[in-house]
């Protein structure tokens, strides 16, 4: 019979900076995707986001017709929730 152990190793803090490295890295993360990240996008109208899930019923109108169908049906909805039409 074999008998196979494992010794494990007593736990290591990590180096001493690494912690403050660690929060500066994050901080200067946070301040660039504040900066330079993507504005908050404007709504569209609920007719014009109807129109764009309409337009992407179209793309699926062949290749997934029951999809296409879903997607045509959730368009109706949306409109006739907001009183569009």
């Amino acid at each position: 019979m074999t008998t196979a152990s494992i010794v494990a190793g007593t736990m290591r803090r990590p180096p001493r900076g690494a912690r403050w490295a660690a929060d500066a890295a994050v901080a200067a993360w946070r301040l660039l995707s504040r900066v330079f990240g993507p504005s908050t996008p404007m709504e569209l109208p609920p007719i014009a986001q109807a129109a764009a899930v309409r337009s992407l019923a179209y793309e699926f109108l062949l290749s997934d017709p029951g999809f296409a169908a879903d997607l045509f049906a959730a368009a109706d909805r949306h409109e006739l929730l907001h009183d569009v039409r």
